[in-house]
């Protein structure tokens, strides 16, 4: 009898069909990206972005020189450490050195093992992935772009990239009041937009 009462008053779940797949969704995280997600998969492929391997060892060098940067810090903080008068200041420095890049990091970066850089790429690919694909849809799109922790997003791009997309069939949302909810989703600009004139300018290849 509960169990009857809650699936009664469980919100029903969305319902989309992307390509020849019936998708259910419960949240608007999830009745956006039900769509966008697999369409960007596919957009990726189709528009060649997948990093390539120079990229990926850029990536790396990069990091590598910035985590040299930050181990560089070491004896100076704890000059700073030893000369602490309270407890909160020898927490507060100890905090930053806890964080700094040991050497086994700074080795494992530079490491000349095939299994070892295969993995170092592997843990940068989804970052790099990610930047192609904003960059392309910016690209080819235009719109506002936001600031996010993996790097600028373009929500700007996103409506007419999935306008084109509906036209052409790739997905279909039954439900007039799922549609307009899906809609007012993919246009939405929720985030601090850039006001860089080239938000993709300052590449993490390079």
């Amino acid at each position: 009898m509960v169990l009857a009462l809650l699936l009664a008053a469980a919100p029903p779940d969305f319902v989309v069909i992307v390509g020849k797949s019936e998708v259910h969704a419960k949240t608007d995280g999830e009745l956006l990206w039900a769509v966008l997600g697999p369409l960007l998969h596919d957009y990726a492929k189709q528009q060649k972005l997948e990093p390539s391997n120079e990229q990926l060892d850029r990536m790396i060098a990069k990091e590598h020189q910035k985590n040299l940067a930050e181990a560089a810090r070491r004896p100076e903080l704890e000059k700073q450490l030893a000369a602490a008068k309270t407890d909160e200041e020898r927490k507060a420095v100890q905090l930053q050195i806890d964080i700094l890049p040991g050497p086994e990091v700074l080795a494992v970066e530079v490491s000349k093992d095939p299994h070892v850089r295969e993995e170092m790429r592997r843990v940068q690919r989804d970052f790099a992935l990610y930047w192609n694909v904003q960059k392309q849809l910016h690209k080819q799109y235009g719109g506002a772009v936001i600031f996010q922790q993996m790097g600028p997003e373009s929500v700007g791009a996103y409506a007419p990239f999935l306008e084109e997309h509906e036209k052409k069939g790739d997905f279909k949302i039954p439900d007039a009041d799922t549609r307009s909810r899906f809609w007012a989703l993919a246009r939405k600009i929720n985030g601090v937009v850039l006001s860089d004139k080239d938000p993709f300018a300052k590449s993490p290849f390079e």
